[in-house]
C-alpha cells in the first residue's frame, strides 16, 4: 500500500496495536509550522504575479537557473504523466524497484515501459525515469552518470526524468537542478515530503524554459491554491535549507529505509504491505541513532540510510 491508506491497513491488520505509524509515504512527521489563515484567502484564485514569485523562490531554493526553469504544480504526482508526454510514444525505462507510479505514468503517455535494474541497462530507450535518492532501497545515483545518460538520450531526441522527492535528505550538490538548462532533463521536487506538508499538494518541475513552458501549458492556470502562499512565509522560505527549523529537524529525526526480503521483486512493489518508502523515526536522547523495533509484518526489515543534515 502507498499513500497513507491507514483505513485499509487497519482492515488488513485488525489486531495490530494502535497508533499506526504510516511509513508508506515518507512524509516528515515534524512539519513546518503554519500560521492561522484569513477566510478571505479561500475566496480568490492565485494570480500570475504570485505564481511567478513562487517559481522564483523555488528556483533559488533548489538551485535552478531562473524562475523560467520552474513549473509549480499541485504535487509532483500530476507532473509524472505530463513529463512523460513531452516526447511521443516510444520505448521507456524505469529504474526499479521504485515508486510504482512511474511505470503507470509512462504508460498513460503511450510509452512501452520496461523496468531495469540500473543505468547500464538503458540502451535504445527514449524516456528514462530515475528516482534519486531511490525509493525504497535508498540508492543514490552519481550526478555525472545521470548527466552522461541525459546527453545520450538527448542525442536521439529522448528525455531523462529524475524524481528528487527525497533529495532534501541527500548529499549537498547531488541534485540536478543546476543542470536542467544545459540538458534535456526534467527534475521533480516534492515540497510535502521533507516539510511534512503532503496535504498542501505542492510540487515543482525543473526544466529548460522550452520544456518548462510546455509543462506549464499542460498543468494549466490556477493549479496551486491561494491559501498556500500565505501558509508559509515565502520570502524567508528561500533560506529554509539553512534555517533554524531545518537544523532542528535535522537533529531530531534519523532516516531509515525499508528493505524488502530477498524474495521481494520489483513487480510486487505495489502489492506487498509496507514495502514502500523512506521513513523517519524519532532519535533517542544522546549521540548516535538507535532503532526502536516496532510490531509490524515480517515483510520488511529496517536498514540504516546515510543522512545528510
Amino acid at each position: 500500500m502507498h499513500g497513507g491508506e491507514i483505513a485499509a491497513a487497519r482492515r488488513m491488520f485488525a489486531e495490530a496495536p494502535e497508533p499506526f505509524i504510516d511509513l508508506s509515504t515518507g512524509i516528515n512527521p515534524y512539519s513546518y509550522p503554519l500560521p492561522q489563515l484569513s477566510p478571505e484567502l479561500f475566496e480568490r484564485l492565485p494570480d500570475p504575479q504570485t505564481l511567478g514569485a513562487l517559481a522564483a523562490i523555488a528556483a533559488q531554493a533548489y538551485g535552478a537557473p531562473s524562475a523560467a526553469h520552474v513549473v509549480p504544480a499541485p504535487g509532483t504526482q500530476i507532473l509524472l504523466p505530463l513529463a512523460a508526454g513531452l516526447i511521443g510514444p516510444a520505448r521507456a525505462a524505469v529504474v526499479a524497484p521504485t515508486y510504482g507510479e512511474h511505470v503507470r505514468a509512462a504508460g498513460l503517455a503511450g510509452h512501452r515501459v520496461t523496468e531495469i535494474a540500473d543505468l547500464d541497462a538503458v540502451h535504445e530507450t527514449m524516456l528514462v525515469f530515475v528516482t534519486n535518492p531511490n525509493n525504497p532501497d535508498g540508492r543514490l545515483f552519481d550526478k555525472n552518470d545521470l548527466i552522461a545518460l541525459a546527453k545520450r538520450l538527448e542525442a536521439r531526441g529522448g528525455l531523462l526524468v529524475v524524481d528528487e522527492a527525497f533529495m532534501d535528505v541527500g548529499p549537498p550538490d547531488a541534485g540536478l537542478a543546476s543542470e536542467v538548462g544545459r540538458n534535456r532533463i526534467v527534475v521533480l521536487r516534492s515540497f510535502g515530503k521533507f516539510f511534512g506538508l503532503g496535504g498542501l499538494r505542492l510540487g515543482f518541475a525543473l526544466a529548460a524554459p522550452p520544456l518548462a513552458a510546455r509543462l506549464a501549458a499542460k498543468v494549466g492556470p490556477w493549479a496551486d491554491s491561494t491559501p498556500f502562499f500565505h501558509m508559509l512565509d515565502l520570502r524567508s522560505s528561500v533560506e529554509l535549507r539553512c534555517s533554524g527549523w531545518r537544523a532542528q529537524v535535522s537533529h531530531t529525526i534519523c532516516s531509515f529505509i525499508l528493505v524488502a526480503p530477498e524474495s521481494w521483486s520489483a513487480s510486487s512493489s505495489n502489492s506487498r504491505p509496507g514495502c514502500a518508502s523512506v521513513c523517519r523515526l524519532p532519535r533517542r536522547p544522546g549521540p548516535g541513532c538507535r532503532l526502536q523495533w516496532l510490531t509490524m509484518p515480517t515483510a520488511v526489515r529496517f536498514a540504516p540510510m546515510t543522512f545528510a543534515p
